[in-house]
């Protein structure tokens, strides 16, 4: 099933594309980086107060989820290896799943949505044995095609159904800028550049502060040599500070 749902991706989104894909490692760190977040927010970014036996008990389903996520991933890397902001699409399905599910395989919502990625079955999924994870990116990958490849469009269509422009008041407005933000804070180009950023604020700092101890040994310099002079005067030698340091 999965081998049809990519056969048709590859005649949906031929596109040239130049973008380096992510690695291993940085898909384990996404991936960790959202499933960490659900120790302290509710999916739609709402902070929440977790009991430390309840941590507990989430941290024991971590490595499941993480696997799960990374599987997501790692489908989604090459559902979406022609487009040109591949990663970006890749991180924003494992996103999704984080938001509507998060990374918990055998959900069924009220409304009857399925998977990880919280598909409508009559509409993505009626195979007796359907893949979850694929029907998850064949909707996406469908919505954000026929949105023009406007992201914030295809996640606001893709948690309401309907087509809508991304503007302040639009339904699932808030849901598409969620998923948008969170695509930001796990990018791996981003915390390079916040590292960087950091780095260089740091190296400012430190070179303020060698200046500063520059000018205070100097004053301390220019202090001993007065006080020595006042002592030599008073008391016809030199202070026995002086003496030592000769």
């Amino acid at each position: 099933m999965f081998a049809l749902l990519l056969l048709a991706s590859a005649t949906l989104f031929i596109q040239p594309s130049t973008e380096e894909p992510l690695n291993r490692g940085q898909i384990e760190e996404a991936c960790k980086s959202l499933v960490d977040r659900i120790l302290t927010e509710e999916p739609n970014g709402r902070k929440m107060y977790r009991s430390p036996s309840f941590k507990r008990k989430l941290r024991r389903s971590f490595p499941k989820k993480v696997r799960l996520c990374k599987k997501i991933a790692r489908k989604a890397l090459h559902f979406f290896r022609f487009e040109k902001n591949k990663n970006k699409l890749t991180l924003a399905s494992i996103a999704i799943a984080y938001r509507e599910s998060q990374f918990r395989a055998g959900l069924v919502s009220p409304k009857g949505a399925i998977g990880p990625m919280q598909v409508m079955p009559h509409l993505w999924c009626n195979k007796p044995r359907c893949d979850k994870i694929g029907a998850g990116l064949l909707a996406f990958g469908t919505y954000y095609q026929k949105n023009k490849r406007s992201l914030c469009r295809t996640l606001i269509r893709y948690n309401s159904g309907k087509k809508r422009d991304c503007k302040v008041g639009v339904v699932s407005y808030s849901y598409a800028k969620r998923i948008l933000g969170l695509v930001e804070n796990i990018t791996p180009k981003k915390k390079l550049l916040a590292l960087q950023e950091e780095l260089e604020s740091l190296d400012k700092e430190l070179k303020r502060l060698q200046k500063n101890l520059s000018k205070l040994a100097e004053r301390h310099k220019n202090r001993a040599k007065r006080i020595e002079i006042l002592y030599m005067g008073v008391f016809g030698q030199k202070p026995l500070y002086a003496k030592k340091a000769e």
